[in-house]
């Protein structure tokens, strides 16, 4: 009986906290993607959250085909979701600055990430939550 009741308490803590988040685990590999901003709900690692390619594979992803300037014909993109890694770390804000290998960087708005199955490619070293 007490095995049934813990078991209906489970699982009605599950139903009623469908978002419990747990602490996002330190990168055991190489460091790809780190995420900065005023306040992260899920730091690994001082006050980022960054994460290796075993971690980035485990989160939500998608594959798409797409044309771009940069390249010719129909290149395939596959990745976690934009909006997969910054629910992981937790970031909260209103625009991203995200910055690439090469120092380029671009503001944009966090709901992006939230409406658009957008893909940070691996080539994105940091993205920063800007509060508003």
């Amino acid at each position: 009986m007490q095995i049934r009741m813990l078991f209906t308490s489970l699982a009605l803590t599950a139903l009623c906290f469908p978002t419990l988040a747990f602490a996002l685990d330190k990168p055991k590999g190489e460091v790809i993607l780190t995420i900065s901003a005023a306040h992260l709900d899920h730091p690994n690692i001082d006050e980022t959250a960054q994460f290796d390619l075993p971690m980035l594979e485990a989160l939500t992803s998608r594959t798409g085909e797409m044309e771009t300037p940069w390249t010719e014909g129909k290149v395939k993109f596959s990745g976690p979701l934009l909006r997969a890694v910054l629910e992981a770390a937790g970031a909260h804000g209103t625009t991203m600055k995200i910055i690439a290998l090469n120092d380029y960087s671009a503001e944009v708005p966090v709901e992006d990430a939230a409406k658009l199955d957008t893909i940070p490619r691996n080539q994105f070293t940091c993205l920063r939550v800007l509060p508003r």
